[in-house]
């Protein structure tokens, strides 16, 4: 896919958008972030552990995660220390009842496959797993026209697009972002 914007009145700047479809389940990206490359760099840095362990313990990477073709916010270590951080009494994912965790899981997944571009053809509010709705909008980077930021509740979204054999990941919460801003805002809580 090629972008076009302008730098200059009179001149017209292209670049190429990587594919960025993947070979491999959604569940081995988020154990493994480092084996896919996007704009030239790994995803090596970024920790979905806590995640990945919350998923399991639901069961939900069973049920709504492989091979059902769904939308995941997938939260980073950034953010699943903050779910962590909002009780006194959760020290590990362990410790989150399991209704709870359900929940704020559910929350981060939507039925379907949804793309930026589909989040920019229809912002608003979009049904999750959980039965509750999270605001999605998509606003320009600049005034070049040259990228899109996705906004989920508060978060922004780091990484969009992300296809894989059985769903999409938009990332956020993960490594550089700050934890006391709302970039890294969980979702349900």
């Amino acid at each position: 896919m090629t972008f076009l914007s302008s730098c200059e009145e009179t001149s017209l700047e292209t670049f190429e958008v990587p594919e960025t479809s993947y070979d491999i389940s959604v569940m081995q990206f988020l154990a493994d972030p480092g084996q896919v490359i996007f704009f030239n760099e790994t995803f090596a840095s970024d920790d979905y552990s806590l995640f990945i362990q919350a998923l399991e313990r639901t069961g939900l990477d069973v049920s709504a995660v492989s091979g059902k073709n769904n939308t995941i916010f997938a939260p980073g270590s950034v953010t699943m220390q903050r779910i962590l951080d909002s009780d006194d009494t959760w020290n590990t994912i362990d410790d989150i009842p399991i209704d709870i965790l359900t929940d704020i899981l559910e929350t981060h997944i939507l039925s379907g496959r949804f793309l930026r571009e589909d989040f920019r053809q229809s912002p608003g509010s979009y049904s999750t797993l959980a039965g509750n709705s999270i605001n999605v909008s998509v606003t320009n980077i600049g005034d070049t026209g040259r990228g899109l930021n996705i906004r989920v509740g508060a978060a922004l979204v780091q990484s969009a697009d992300l296809q894989f054999t059985d769903g999409v990941v938009h990332t956020y919460g993960t490594a550089g972002t700050r934890a006391n801003n709302s970039e890294s805002q969980p979702l349900g809580l």
